[in-house]
Formats: structure tokens, C-alpha cells, sequence
């Protein structure tokens, strides 16, 4: 069995502006959700196959990378406050991406999670029309102390076949 090609791999990278500070398990890293624009480039579906963190403070704190189909606004979604989706907002959350403090290896001051084989299938979310985003939250599941407000890059990695 062959490696398979895929042509229509996108990639998103983000880097969330997050607070150079302490966080406690389930705390919003950043405010409100981020964009991952244009990520089911080829069509309105996808799946996601792996993503990366870069860790740049090297706190290598579990995280859940929240994906949604559409920009979510209702609830608390206040950087380092626990987050709180609206209950009607909850039905637009495609699925949990969980990154574990074992994923992350270590270089001389940052640390890199790469998580595989994610799967999880993804579709956009369009009151009218077509759109190919979908939206991100970063939560973290440990307690973290991050140094400068551009700590933490993400990049997730959509296959639109």
C-alpha cells in the first residue's frame, strides 16, 4: 500500500493574540473565536487530518482545540475566562481536538505538538450562500504561564477530497 497524494490539502496557521500571564484549566487563551479563513477551500466539507502547536513560552500545557462551523458570539468568550458557549451556539461545535502535554517535543526554548490521524469530519456553516471557514478556540486544560502575547501558533491541516 502506497503513500496517497492528496491535491487539495489546505493548511490554516493562526497565531492567537493571548495574554502574557497565568491561565487555569478551561480558560479561553484568546477572546471571542478565530477565523480559519478559506481552510474547506475546494469545497464546503472537509476533514481534518493533524495539527501543529508551537509553543513558544515551552509551558507544554494541554489544550483542546475547539472547532466550530460558524463565528459563535453568544456566551462568555473572554480571553483567560472559562469558556462559555450560548446553548443554541453549542449546536455549531464540530468536534474537540485534544492536545496532550505528551505530544509536545522539546527545542532549546520553544516546544511543538504535532497531533495525527485527527479525522474529524467538518462542514461550514452558511446562513446564505457558501462559506469555506470555520472557527477556532483555543482552551487550555492546564495552567500555563504564558510570557508575550504571541506564544502560541496553531496551524490545522484540512483535506477537502
Amino acid at each position: 500500500m502506497g503513500a496517497k497524494a492528496y491535491s487539495t490539502l489546505v493548511q490554516v496557521q493562526v497565531t492567537p493574540t493571548i495574554q502574557a500571564a497565568a491561565y487555569a484549566d478551561g480558560d479561553l487563551l484568546h477572546a471571542g473565536v478565530i477565523q480559519l479563513p478559506n481552510i474547506l477551500k475546494y469545497k464546503q466539507y472537509g476533514e481534518i487530518v493533524s495539527a501543529v502547536v508551537v509553543d513558544l513560552a515551552k509551558q507544554k500545557s494541554a489544550l483542546t482545540l475547539e472547532i466550530f462551523s460558524k463565528e459563535v458570539t453568544g456566551g462568555t468568550l473572554t480571553i483567560n475566562n472559562p469558556i462559555d458557549i450560548d446553548d443554541a451556539e453549542a449546536l455549531f461545535h464540530l468536534g474537540s481536538i485534544p492536545v496532550a502535554a505528551a505530544d509536545y517535543k522539546d527545542f532549546a526554548d520553544s516546544a511543538i505538538a504535532t497531533v495525527r490521524n485527527i479525522g474529524l469530519a467538518v462542514k461550514s456553516y452558511a446562513a446564505s450562500g457558501v462559506s469555506r471557514d470555520l472557527y477556532l478556540a483555543v482552551v487550555s486544560r492546564g495552567t500555563p504561564t504564558y510570557v508575550s502575547t504571541a506564544d502560541i501558533v496553531v496551524s490545522l491541516f484540512c483535506r477537502n477530497d
